[in-house]
């Protein structure tokens, strides 16, 4: 498991490698797809159970990371 950005871990037996929500399963790339849909942090926050604040930023240049690296 490896900490790419804080609370974004990668660990190729979580969701075969890709970008997750640290202490979670959630793929940034779920995270990043809602937010671009229309849902606010507080109803995502609120659907997947995230207790911790997490960088939507973080997640998008996470995202944009690894689909060019993958």
């Amino acid at each position: 498991m490896q900490e790419v950005m804080p609370g974004i871990i990668v660990d190729p037996l979580i969701k075969g490698g890709k970008p997750v929500i640290k202490g979670t399963r959630v793929p940034v790339e779920l995270i990043v797809g809602k937010l671009a849909g229309g849902l606010t942090y507080k109803e995502i926050m609120a659907e997947y159970d995230l207790k911790k604040k997490i960088s939507w930023r973080h997640c998008a240049t996470q995202l944009i990371y690894w689909r060019k690296n993958k």
